[in-house]
Order: C-alpha cells, then sequence, then structure tokens
C-alpha cells in the first residue's frame, strides 16, 4: 500500500525573511508617525522662516525668469540680460496694461519705486469694483422693474466671469514682480521636485536621453534632479553667493539637529519595532549634533585637500616654473591618480550623503566611522544593492507623496466647498465670497497662496490671516513628509547593506545605557543592542 501524501498548511509567509527589500515598503507606515510628521513640520517652518528673512535683509531684487537665463546664457549675454531688464518689464507692463487704458482712458503710472506693483494692483482692484458696482446696480434696478428678466443664474456667471478675469489680470502682474533669492529658488525647487515625483511615478527616467547626449527634457527624473541640483546651486552660487552661503550654514544647522531627531526615531522604529520618546531622540542628536553637522562636510574637505595636491603638481610644476615642467609632466601621472580618488570621493558623496545621518543614528557613532562606513557600502561592498534599494525607494516614494498629496488637497477641497455654503452674500465684497478671498478654492499641485487683503475688511484681513496659518500648517505636511520618508527609507537601505556586507542583524542598535536599562525592563525579549562600553 503506497504511503499516504504529508499535507502542510501554509498560513503565512515571512517575506521579509524571503527578500528582505520589501522592509522598504515599511517606510510609509514610520513616516506618517505624527510625532516625526511634527518634527518635519517644525524643520519646514524654520527653512521657510529663515528664508524668508534672509530675503527681507538682501532685498527683493530676482527678476523674472532670471535663473532659466542665467542657465542658458552665456556670461556676457547674461551681463546684457540684466542690463535691459528694466526696459523689458516696463515694455510688458505697458502691453499687460493696455486693456486698462483702452476702458479707463488714462494712463497707469509706471513709476519704478517700491510702490509700482502694489500700485498697479490697487488700479486693477479699483477697477473691478467700479464694473461690480455698475452690473450690481443693473441688475438690482431689473429685479425691481421686473422680477421676471432678473435672472440670479446669468448674474452669478457674469459676476464668476468678472472675477476669474480679475484674477488672471492679476496673475499676469504678479508674474512680473521682481522677487527674493530665497523666494526664487524655493519656486523653482518646488516645480522641479514635482517633476521628479511625477517622473519617478510614470516611469519617465531619462536614460535614453543620458546615453544618447539628447537634451533632457525636463519632465522626467534626470531632467528633474538636473534643474534640482545643478541649475540652482549654479545660479545661487554665481550670482547670490553671500545669500547661498549664510543659508546652507544655517540649514545645515538646522539639519544636524532636527534631521537627526527623525533620523534617530526612525532608526529606533526600524529596529525595535517602535519609535521611542521624541525627547530622548533630540538629546541623542544634541549629543552628537557635530558628527551629524560634518559628516556630509569631510569628504567635500578632503577633496578640496587632494584639489591642491593637483594644483601644485599639474598646475604650478608644470606650467609656471621654468625648468621644473619637466618634473611636472613626470608627476602628472599622480595627478591623474588624485583626480581619480577625487571623482571616486565625489560619486560616493552623491550616493552615500542620505545614510550618513542613519549611520550615526542607528551605530551612535563618530562622523569618520560614519563616512567610511558609507563608502564602503555604496562604492565597495554593495553597490548594485544600493542602486537597487535607491531605485526601489524613489518609486515607492514618489506614489506615497501622490497619496498625501491627494489627501491634503481634498482635505482642503471639502473644507473649503463646505464652509462656503455657509457664506451669505451680504459677507462678500465686489462680488468675491469672503471665504474665496481669504483661501481661493485650492488647486491640486499649487496649494500655496496669500489670501486676498484687497477684498477684506480689518477683522476679515485678521481672520484671513489665521486662516492661512492653519492652511499653511495643513500643505507643509507635504514637505514634512517628504522629509520624513526620506529619513525612513534611508534608514531602511542602510539597514539592508548593513545586514549584506558586515551579516549585521536588522535589530541590532546603538542605545544608551539608561535608554537600554529602560529597554530591558519593559519588554520580555529586549532587542540586540550594542551598549556604551561594550566593543563593537
Amino acid at each position: 500500500m503506497p504511503n499516504q501524501t504529508q499535507r502542510v498548511r501554509l498560513e503565512e509567509v515571512d517575506w521579509a525573511a524571503i527578500l528582505p527589500w520589501v522592509r522598504l515598503f515599511r517606510s510609509f507606515r514610520q513616516a506618517v508617525h505624527p510625532p516625526k510628521l511634527l518634527l518635519g513640520l517644525l524643520l519646514v517652518f524654520l527653512l521657510y522662516l529663515g528664508g524668508m528673512v534672509m530675503d527681507a535683509m538682501w532685498g527683493v531684487h530676482v527678476y523674472p525668469d532670471e535663473l532659466r537665463q542665467f542657465n542658458q546664457l552665456d556670461e556676457v549675454q547674461f551681463a546684457q540680460w540684466q542690463e535691459n531688464r528694466e526696459e523689458r518689464i516696463d515694455a510688458t507692463l505697458r502691453r499687460a496694461l493696455q486693456w486698462q487704458v483702452d476702458a479707463m482712458g488714462q494712463r497707469v503710472d509706471l513709476t519704478r519705486d517700491k510702490d509700482r506693483f502694489p500700485r498697479i494692483r490697487a488700479s486693477i482692484n479699483d477697477y473691478y469694483a467700479q464694473r461690480y458696482e455698475t452690473l450690481r446696480k443693473g441688475y438690482d434696478a431689473r429685479r425691481k422693474e421686473s422680477p421676471d428678466r432678473a435672472d440670479p443664474d446669468a448674474w452669478q456667471r457674469t459676476i464668476a466671469e468678472l472675477q476669474a478675469q480679475r484674477q488672471e489680470r492679476l496673475q499676469a502682474i504678479d508674474a512680473l514682480h521682481p522677487a527674493g533669492v530665497f523666494e526664487t529658488a524655493l519656486r523653482w525647487e518646488i516645480d522641479a521636485f514635482e517633476r521628479l515625483i511625477t517622473g519617478a511615478s510614470a516611469l519617465r527616467f531619462g536614460v535614453r536621453e543620458l546615453l544618447s547626449g539628447d537634451a533632457l527634457p525636463s519632465d522626467t527624473v534626470a531632467g528633474a534632479m538636473r534643474d534640482m541640483f545643478v541649475a540652482v546651486p549654479a545660479w545661487l552660487w554665481g550670482v547670490h553667493r553671500g545669500l547661498t552661503i549664510a543659508y546652507v550654514a544655517y540649514a545645515l544647522l538646522l539639519w544636524s539637529l532636527l534631521g537627526a531627531t527623525i533620523a534617530r526615531l526612525c532608526a529606533l522604529h526600524a529596529c525595535q519595532g517602535k519609535p521611542g520618546p521624541a525627547g530622548e531622540a533630540f538629546l541623542f542628536a544634541l549629543r552628537r549634533w557635530i558628527w551629524f553637522l560634518i559628516s556630509p562636510l569631510m569628504p567635500l574637505a578632503l577633496v578640496s585637500l587632494i584639489g591642491l595636491c593637483v594644483l601644485g603638481v599639474g598646475g604650478l610644476l608644470l606650467l609656471n616654473l621654468p625648468g621644473l615642467d619637466v618634473l611636472g609632466g613626470l608627476l602628472f601621472g599622480l595627478a591623474l591618480a588624485l583626480g581619480a580618488v577625487i571623482a571616486l570621493m565625489l560619486i560616493g558623496l552623491i550616493g552615500g550623503a542620505s545614510l550618513m545621518q542613519p549611520a550615526i543614528a542607528i551605530e551612535g557613532t563618530d562622523a569618520f566611522d560614519a563616512v567610511s562606513r558609507v563608502y564602503n557600502y555604496v562604492l565597495f561592498g554593495r553597490p548594485w544593492h544600493w542602486l537597487f534599494y535607491s531605485f526601489l525607494a524613489m518609486i515607492y516614494g514618489a506614489i506615497c507623496y501622490l497619496f498625501m498629496g491627494i489627501v491634503i488637497f481634498l482635505t482642503i477641497l471639502m473644507t473649503h466647498h463646505f464652509a462656503r455654503l455657509g457664506v451669505l452674500e451680504a459677507a462678500s465684497t465686489h462680488g468675491v465670497n469672503k471665504l474665496d478671498a481669504m483661501l481661493p478654492p485650492p488647486t491640486f499641485g499649487d496649494l500655496a497662496y496669500w489670501p486676498d487683503f484687497s477684498m477684506l475688511g480689518l477683522s476679515g484681513k485678521v481672520a484671513g490671516v489665521i486662516v492661512w496659518a492653519w492652511v499653511s500648517a495643513c500643505v507643509g505636511l507635504l514637505p514634512a513628509f517628504a522629509i520624513t520618508f526620506y529619513q525612513a527609507a534611508n534608514t531602511w537601505i542602510y539597514l539592508l547593506l548593513r545586514r549584506a556586507s558586515d551579516g549585521t542583524e536588522m535589530d541590532e542598535i546603538y542605545l544608551d545605557p539608561r535608554a537600554a536599562e529602560v529597554a530591558d525592563e519593559t519588554t520580555a525579549h529586549p532587542v540586540p543592542a550594542r551598549i556604551e562600553g561594550e566593543p563593537s
């Protein structure tokens, strides 16, 4: 009699054990943890506030299209463009306001002073206020004389068209208004980041154009990254170097403290299954803030030092000292070798900069150890693993970012829709719904706004600022999520690379002695941890 087959019932598959990289899909759940999001929101607020303060100190003098012209023209052509920019703005303003000249029979004052654009906006608002009053009086007269002739729906359509026209013309004027350096760079970076997200979601990477040498389309991942990491920094460094140095120093100080706190929470969340107290994570980052600060700067310092050696060998000796040029030629091979070291250092920095904070947050080590670990994993240990993990994290992060954007957009849209229903016509000004003046109907992909104070009274302006603050906090959760997801995903990438290279378990993390005692008391199965004083 044949043996009966033994059946095995499979209830669950541990995909994380079979495919370790699926742990990257836990990044979203860790990124939306409220304490991390609030820390990210605080970081976004402080970065924005610092940039606006520096704009106020440096002055508003960046003209429209300056950044694009800088990256398209050579130095001489850009200087000529700067010399003629005022005349071009004046000519564009005259063309944009010709309708008002024809309608009112008088020219608009275009005198170049700090009040020029507010004065033009006020004249446009006055014109449409008069138009509205004329239409309203005509409608009220028809409604009194013959109610049948008064069509409320037609009246509402007329007013809506009038306000849309007013908004369009105001936006055309605002597009010509000079802006601050930080404000201009921020708008460009946000636009490029959104193109990066949509390009990654649609799998448009621009690889074919990169390999063929063709121009990179701006809607591809490569094109968006070029704009973010090449075009904007080149313009900032080339035209506004002082503000750039000041803001980068300010941003690095914030990132080395608040960004490191988020990285520590992500590390605890990944290794222990829970993020731990935010206060302890902040103290951890505060005690090591100097290492968090200098870890990405150390490779740049080394590159600069090696570059000075290349300068001496390949430049000074070879070109400037007669009789020693032969020695310089013999040593030029050394200069090439040093150039190769610089290239490897820069490649490792580009690939591993995002892993340095997770390395310190997980290992509790210094910047020297973090840099050596990251360079070993990215360049020599598991470079293909790193490429795969980074590619997967970018695709998954783009999808999660779009999902968060949809949630925030629907939140504001539904709130605006239902709140607007309760605004009476008597509370409107010149046909503009009072809520619309405080909070315009949101547009997906462009949630930032500013209240239309010209349509609001004193109390309405105060209420508008309060509403703007709440909505801005809601919108700020989107970049805050981008920060927390960035830290969570890179934490997982570091843990996966460490396991593949060193065989270290995923749940091994450095704990301060006091935190380790708490962990031993609160769990029956404490996670493996490296305690201060024990060997690595």
